[in-house]
């Protein structure tokens, strides 16, 4: 009896022991990953006045480096004392004594990691194989119809209430159904609500989903006479401080938000759920896409597979159902069919064209080997634009044709564009792929690089990366270069540059056009221009 209770308060010292050696290594190993990324995070250009969300608070990189060392630094060394001086009594049979230092430091940094991972990663269930669910998102589809989606694990379609008076949802439509790509869990749901009035308040429920009660305003008549504002960014690529920042200033504009746009590059990889899940986040898009209809073009991101052959711009055509022309047909030699479209909002005309439809697309390099838009697309754009030449026109696509960037500018673009562009009098034309804002003024059409969305910002201050190309600063007035871009593509037309974080708001009221570029950081404007007809 007394040999079987010695063994068993001397395997009590020994699991002590053992998790004090735990914890230390766990201390050691938070310390080395500490150090890593401060040497990668010190080793990056970070841009003047650049500002980063720290739990709700926009800091410098430096501060929040310091706040980080000096609270992983104190915890862990005050933990690792305690473990150590444990393991130290032990090793020199002597009483040991019970801290709760280690337990306390260990406690602490599980909880702060935890907390950060709901702050800046929220979709981390998902890693975990648990199904997303997002929506309802909203979009135009024709003249007067809205579609309305939502993604679910339910396989049982929903029927959608709506109506013009929130108390009283009479009307119903039921979902059509489809699989997200290569996910037999996750279910997309479509309704489309048909020939709505202009200018009208509606309100949706879909009570299998949600309790809540959704609303949205359809668009106004052309000879309403209201104002329009909508925004418009590329590359939002699967982050998710930036766009959270966006539409929290977007939100606070006095001057509202009518609809909103990305083009293109809406995630890295298009069969990777997760990114799709930080897009639609209730913090980010999915904010404000259950009344605000967002209007996306594809980009080349929208092609790129994290594991083989996902299918073509799978999901991108799944979410985004908007009323392509053709009804879908693939035409003969092209990969798939265009996913280029127009639609009217009042008295302006929006355009969204497709840069990846042309048989010459080389999938396996992402980019194309010869002309970007096919002959159909490009008829089918004369066509539409001589319908609606009498509205403001602004087309926007991925792809830029002017750009002082990192892809620069795009002379098989401009030589099929431009022409069509000056003939039917086009006022701006928007587009991403280079990460960085730039404004052009080419024969009175105003030209945006709207590509800083995202996570991050071309260096172009990097000498080694871009040679003669290369920014003196992070903002980039070519007129007051001398001459150093004079050998680049289009530069006579550029107005301004920077490298930031962003969005581009554009205000339309009666014959005035406002475009304004706003930084992500802090709200600021980057940059104004007026557009008068």
């Amino acid at each position: 009896m007394s040999n079987n209770l010695g063994k068993k308060q001397h395997l009590k010292p020994n699991f002590r022991i053992l998790g004090q050696i735990l914890i230390s290594l766990i201390f050691i190993i938070v310390f080395i990953i500490e150090f890593v990324i401060i040497f990668e995070l010190s080793d990056d250009n970070f841009l003047p006045g650049v500002r980063f969300d720290f739990f709700g608070i926009e800091l410098a990189i430096i501060p929040i480096l310091i706040i980080v060392c000096l609270f992983l630094t104190s915890t862990l060394t005050f933990g690792l004392i305690f473990s150590l001086k444990t393991i130290i009594q032990s090793i020199k049979k002597r009483e040991m004594k019970k801290y709760k230092a280690p337990f306390i430091a260990l406690f602490l940094i599980l909880g702060i990691s935890f907390i950060s991972l709901q702050y800046y990663y929220p979709i981390w269930p998902g890693d975990l194989g648990v199904p997303p669910k997002f929506g309802p998102y909203i979009g135009y589809y024709g003249e007067s119809d809205m579609i309305i989606s939502w993604d679910c694990n339910y396989e049982e379609t929903f029927t959608l209430l709506w109506g013009t008076n929130p108390d009283d949802l009479s009307n119903e439509k039921i979902s059509n159904i489809q699989n997200w790509n290569d996910n037999d869990k996750i279910f997309h749901h479509t309704v489309i609500l048909e020939s709505l009035n202009p200018g009208d308040d509606y309100y949706y429920s879909i009570p299998q989903f949600s309790k809540e009660i959704y609303s949205f305003k359809t668009a106004p008549s052309i000879d309403s006479g209201e104002e329009v504002v909508f925004t418009i960014v590329g590359d939002t690529q699967a982050g998710y401080s930036i766009p959270k920042k966006n539409i929290e200033l977007m939100l606070e504009d006095p001057d509202g938000l009518d609809f909103t746009c990305i083009a293109g590059d809406l995630v890295n990889r298009v069969d990777k759920i997760n990114e799709w899940t930080l897009l639609f986040n209730r913090n980010t898009y999915g904010r404000i896409s259950s009344s605000v209809p967002w209007m996306n073009a594809p980009g080349n991101h929208e092609l790129s597979c994290e594991y083989g052959d996902c299918g073509f711009r799978e999901n991108y055509k799944l979410f985004f159902q908007y009323e392509y022309p053709g009804n879908k047909v693939v035409l003969e030699d092209t990969p798939d069919y265009g996913l280029y479209y127009s639609y009217n909002y009042s008295n302006v005309h929006m355009v969204a064209l497709d840069n990846f439809q042309n048989e010459t697309f080389t999938r396996s390099q992402g980019k194309n080997t010869g002309s970007y838009f096919t002959g159909a697309q490009l008829e089918w754009l004369e066509e539409d634009l001589s319908r609606n030449s009498d509205m403001w026109i602004f087309i926007y696509f991925h792809v830029p044709m002017y750009s002082m960037g990192d892809y620069a500018s795009n002379i098989d673009i401009i030589n099929q564009l431009e022409p069509i562009f000056n003939k039917y009098q086009v006022d701006a034309v928007f587009y991403g792929h280079d990460h960085h804002f730039e404004s052009f003024l080419v024969n009175n059409t105003y030209h945006f690089v709207v590509g800083g969305g995202g996570t991050s910002v071309d260096p172009m201050m990097d000498i080694e990366d871009y040679g003669d190309r290369a920014w003196n600063e992070f903002q980039l007035n070519i007129s007051e270069t001398d001459g150093q871009f004079d050998s680049v593509y289009g530069s006579e037309y550029q107005l301004f540059g920077e490298l930031s974080n962003h969005y581009l708001k554009v205000k339309v009221h009666g014959s005035t056009t406002t475009f304004t570029a706003i930084r992500s950081s802090d709200g600021s404007t980057i940059v104004e221009y007026v557009l008068e007809r």
